[in-house]
């Protein structure tokens, strides 16, 4: 009997503990630890093009403490968030601090990027080989051509516990936390409830809040795909569903067109385009140098797209020069009537070959410790007397 009365009470107190917490502090797991959305995850580098932090085999994650995980550059690789001597620090409020590290692109500065009460990301990080990297469309006001951000569903510290600025939609209707619900003042207001504004004229209803709908992904072209793209689903003229693998159109691109001849030797924004677009087809370029100069690897990398689309080959007048022909084509690409036809089939041997040395450097690290721990043991009966 007493056994039966300590394990009721064991459980009423659990009960009532778990009704506190969701009633005083209604912080959830996402809050405080925050993942990457599925579709704003990409950021834009001027100098090596997306980075994206929400792949599916290395997730990032965002703490009171910091970012963890690696983002991915299809022509630089993995960035490594959280190195050994250095992480990309926040301070619970959503200022962010410290480098990240990738073999190719060495260390990245965060200190000039934060996080807002609604979870995006804004400013730029900055690195010798990345230059600027962009988290957010509205820096450069160019969100109408190229829609993209970075977004996290962690909150700051400050905002966290108010019904407006904890990442849930608390009244059911639809819309979640400030600015998104009409019913929420500031993002640290504990009240999602929209107020009436009136009662309608006679016969006519009831008035009430303005209501404002949940952003829609919009963009007026396609996107330009790389090898880690998926497709885009045209649903009218001017609006697509982007798959969570797309990315959105490179603000470089919004509005420019190849015009002029390029040709060995030349310079210029016009040959830093070319290598922007070129640098999108690993097979073609795989060095993916953009430097605004026409050298020995752009000419070779031309060549190969002007036979991968049967423009031209060796010792036709024009192989390896940009003319009319391939401007025609770099053109189509860039309205977005011609998609970039990287292969989803390199994308998937990519990723198992990502996979694989993951699992042979894990074997490694199991053996490493193994030999270690042999030594320890060898050295300690050695140091005895």
């Amino acid at each position: 009997m007493k056994q039966n009365f300590l394990l009721k009470l064991t459980i009423c107190a659990a009960a009532v503990l778990i009704i506190i917490g969701f009633k005083t502090n209604n912080v959830f797991a996402s809050a405080t630890t925050g993942t990457i959305d599925s579709v704003y995850k990409y950021a834009w580098s001027e100098n090596i093009g997306w980075i994206n932090f929400g792949t599916a085999s290395s997730a990032v994650s965002v703490t009171d403490a910091g970012l963890d995980g690696y983002a991915w550059s299809g022509n630089y690789g993995w960035i490594n968030l959280n190195a050994t001597t250095s992480r990309v620090g926040n301070n619970s409020e959503g200022s962010l601090s410290g480098y990240a590290w990738g073999e190719q692109t060495g260390w990245i500065d965060f200190s000039g990027v934060s996080i807002n009460y609604a979870g995006e990301f804004s400013g730029y990080a900055t690195g010798t080989v990345t230059g600027q990297i962009s988290f957010n469309c509205s820096n450069t006001s160019s969100c109408s051509s190229s829609d993209f951000k970075v977004k996290t569903d962690w909150r700051p510290l400050s905002v966290r516990n108010s019904a407006c600025g904890d990442g849930v939609d608390n009244d059911s209707d639809g819309l979640t936390d400030y600015p998104a619900d009409s019913g929420c003042s500031s993002a640290t207001d504990n009240d999602e409830t929209n107020v009436s504004s009136g009662g309608g004229g006679g016969g006519g209803g009831g008035g009430g809040a303005v209501v404002i709908p949940p952003p829609v992904i919009k963009t007026s072209t396609s996107t330009i795909a790389t090898s880690t793209v998926g497709s885009a689903t045209s649903t009218n003229q001017n609006q697509y569903i982007f798959s969570t693998s797309s990315l959105p159109q490179s603000p470089i691109y919004a509005g420019f067109k190849f015009t002029k001849g390029l040709a060995y030797g030349l310079t210029g924004e016009d040959v830093k385009k070319l290598q922007e677009i070129l640098s999108q087809y690993p097979e073609i370029y795989p060095e993916g140098l953009i430097t605004g100069f026409f050298g020995l690897k752009t000419e070779k990398a031309v060549m190969k797209f002007q036979i991968k689309y049967n423009i031209a080959k060796k010792g036709v007048p024009g192989f390896g020069t940009v003319g009319p022909n391939t401007r025609i084509k770099l053109n189509q690409i860039l309205s977005g009537s011609q998609i970039s036809p990287s292969s989803t089939v390199a994308v998937d041997n990519q990723n198992k070959t990502i996979q694989e040395l993951k699992a042979i450097i894990q074997t490694l690290q199991q053996q490493l410790i193994m030999l270690l721990n042999e030594l320890m043991k060898k050295l300690q009966q050695q140091a005895r007397p």
